[in-house]
This record gives C-alpha cells, sequence and structure tokens, in this order.
C-alpha cells in the first residue's frame, strides 16, 4: 500500500478534506451516473469511477488496494459520509433532481455512441463495448506561440522545470510558500538551474526562505530580478513543454495538461486538487511516467522531485518516450477519426440516434447465455447425475 493510501481512514480532518459536501455530492453523483451510462460494460468492478472524484487517495482501479480497503470504500465510507454531510444531503438530492439526467434519459445515452477525447495509456484499460469510441489525442488547432522574453530565458537554461495548475486551480498561500521555497532549493543545490511557474499562481507570500538560509523577497522574483526565475501569472503551456530545456512538469494533472506533457515528451510531477486528479497522479506514479507529490509529506515530496527529475536509471523517460510515440501517432487522426463517427451516426441512424449494428449481441440474449453459465449450470448438472456418478 502507497504511503498516500496508509492515511488514517478516519481521519477527520482527511475526511472533511474530501467531503466538501456542499460541491462535492452533487459532481460525484451525476459523474457516477454519467460514466455508468458510458458503456454498459465499461465499467467493472475494478475500476473506481465513483469514490475517485470526492477523494485524494483513492487510485484509477482496485489492483493496488486491499481487500481491508476495498471493504471500506464499498460498504463503509457511504456511512460515513451519509453522517459527516447530515442535513445537508437533502439539498444535494434536490440539486440532483434538476440535474442534466432529468432530461437525458440514461437509457437515450445508454444506447447512443459515444466519442470520448481519450486513449487507452491516460484511461485505464479495460472492455468498453461497440458504442464506446476513444478518439484522443486530440489538441487544440491553434496554439499561442512562445513569447521572445520566455524564450530568451529558456535558451539560457538547460534543466528548467515548468509549473502550472490550470485555469481553476491554486495552491493556498502556506502550500505556495513550499513549493516555492523547495523550488529555489533545488536551483541553489542544481537539481535544476531555473524554473518557471506559468499559472495557478496566487496567494503569493511576502518572503521565502530556503533550507540554506538564503530569503528571496517575492516581489523581486514577480519582477524578473532572478536570472533563473519566472513568476508568471499566464504562460503559453503546450509552447513551453515543447522547449528542449524543459525537463520536467509539475502540473495539477488535468487531462489536457497530460496530453501536452506526454505529446511534449515531459517526465511530470502531479500535485492533484480534486475530480480524476488524484487518480492520474496514483496512474502516473505507477506507470512510472513520473510522481504522486504528497504535500502533507514535505521530505517525501522533496525525494519525489529528486527521483523524477535526475531519473538516474532512465526509467522514466524511456517509458515517457513510448507514451510520446503513442500521443503523437494517435494525435494524427484524431479529428478526421471523431468527424467519420459523427458521420457514421447522422447517416446511418435509425430512430432517436440508434445504431442497430452497433448494438451489442448480449442485449439481445439473456445473461445466463450471454456469459455460457447455461451451459456451465448443465455441466455441472450432467457431472453430478447419479448415472455420471456410477461410470
Amino acid at each position: 500500500m502507497s504511503h498516500m493510501l496508509q492515511r488514517s481512514l478516519h481521519d477527520d480532518r482527511t475526511l472533511d478534506n474530501y467531503t466538501s459536501p456542499r460541491q462535492w455530492s452533487q459532481v460525484n453523483e451525476d459523474l457516477k451516473k454519467f460514466v455508468e451510462s458510458y458503456s454498459p460494460n465499461g465499467l467493472p468492478p475494478y475500476i473506481n469511477k465513483d469514490n475517485i472524484y470526492i477523494m485524494d487517495h483513492v487510485p484509477a482501479t482496485t489492483e493496488r488496494m486491499s481487500l481491508k480497503y476495498r471493504f471500506y470504500m464499498k460498504f463503509l465510507f457511504p456511512v460515513e459520509l451519509l453522517w459527516k454531510a447530515g442535513s445537508q444531503l437533502n439539498e444535494f438530492r434536490h440539486k440532483r433532481n434538476l440535474s442534466i439526467w432529468e432530461t437525458t434519459p440514461n437509457t437515450k445515452i445508454r444506447n447512443s455512441l459515444k466519442i470520448s477525447n481519450n486513449l487507452f495509456g491516460t484511461e485505464q484499460a479495460r472492455p468498453l463495448g461497440p458504442l464506446v469510441e476513444m478518439v484522443g489525442p486530440i489538441f487544440n488547432a491553434v496554439y499561442d506561440p512562445l513569447p521572445l522574453h520566455i524564450e530568451h530565458f529558456l535558451d539560457q537554461h538547460q534543466r528548467v522545470l515548468f509549473v502550472a495548475f490550470g485555469q481553476h486551480t491554486s495552491a493556498k498561500e502556506h502550500e505556495t510558500k513550499q513549493l516555492l521555497a523547495m523550488l529555489l532549493h533545488m536551483q541553489e543545490t542544481h537539481l535544476i538551474d531555473g524554473f518557471i511557474w506559468g499559472s495557478g499562481l496566487s496567494h503569493l507570500p511576502k518572503i521565502v526562505s530556503t533550507p540554506s538560509g538564503n530569503i528571496y523577497n517575492v516581489t523581486h522574483l514577480l519582477g524578473q530580478q532572478h536570472p533563473n526565475v519566472r513568476l508568471l501569472h499566464w504562460a503559453p503551456q503546450f509552447a513551453i513543454l515543447k522547449h528542449p530545456s524543459v525537463i520536467t512538469f509539475l502540473t495539477h494533472g488535468g487531462g489536457m495538461s497530460l496530453f501536452e506533457a506526454l505529446h511534449a515528451g515531459k517526465r511530470t510531477i502531479i500535485r492533484p486538487f480534486f475530480y480524476d486528479q488524484p487518480a492520474n497522479a496514483f496512474h502516473f506514479e505507477h506507470t512510472q511516467l513520473g510522481g504522486y507529490l504528497n504535500m502533507d509529506d514535505h521530505n517525501g515530496a522533496l525525494e519525489t522531485f529528486r527521483r523524477v527529475i535526475e531519473d538516474t536509471d532512465n526509467v522514466i523517460q524511456k517509458n515517457v518516450d513510448r507514451y510520446q510515440a503513442l500521443f503523437q501517432i494517435h494525435a494524427q487522426r484524431g479529428v478526421d477519426r471523431g468527424a467519420d463517427l459523427v458521420e457514421e451516426v447522422l447517416f446511418t441512424s435509425v430512430g432517436d440516434g440508434q445504431l442497430p449494428h452497433r448494438r451489442d449481441v448480449a442485449n439481445n440474449i439473456s445473461f445466463l447465455k450471454a456469459n455460457d453459465y447455461d451451459l456451465k449450470m448443465e455441466e455441472f448438472v450432467v457431472k453430478h447425475s447419479p448415472r455420471c456418478l456410477s461410470c
């Protein structure tokens, strides 16, 4: 069990962090309904699609979860959440009744073609059925170019760490201060020779001190007065990632950020905040594409940075290179493939968008027959019949 799974399952502070009931219950229920509608056979029991959106230490699959932890998540956690959330759950249920799922019947979604901007590699591999097509990664047609001042900075350095937490997430002040201190310390000790913080930069402290005793004025850092530091409120992420001087990417773990990092061939450290980001971080950690940054463990966080940046045995970069090839291959025809599927629905569907030629044969026969359980039952009867036993 990883260090993240070793947290106390009954720690009130931890539970409060991932409940945030007013925000999370509605999101979790709607996302779970969507995933269940996504594909009838796309949610085998080993896929954790109902819990990853509200907890920061649940991986995407049960592969590395113990029996005890699986039992807790399946049976005890829902009761604990109900107890903690209390009367606010009535408000959540009321909101859920007004959600999109009331106007879009589950059966209609279930029997329609689903086109997803994803691919196996970032999505957990499993059978999805004939009504699901993954056409990713699809990127924007046009990206912002690299500004000259950033290009000049990158050209003057060789081992740059790039930080970006997206448009909708940012670390709190104490964590921003902690991260800045770590980054400055890594620059002082020459683990990196520079860093750019390109988005999600808010709640800034006034000063930051490092273990070496150096004290930095954050206003001076914002004013680009340090030759190896750039703190920017916005920067063109994809353009920066594609620059050869960037060796590692620190991100919140959002889907498009991971697409861009892998397409650019960059090792990635993920500090997740919510939704699918913790599961993405677990996935990158266990597939050795990067690391899961646990800011609750200062020494462990520093070790994660060091392990991913140094990559002494080159295992992480070799895996990233494989995924880079995967993403660049699939990106070539993603838009065309998506357009082909839309035309398939337009010109071959019947009724309300239904595609009979994609209907799973299992829907036309009984559950027992679809899984050969009737044959196995017959085999059992024959083998245990008196005539067979006397043979």
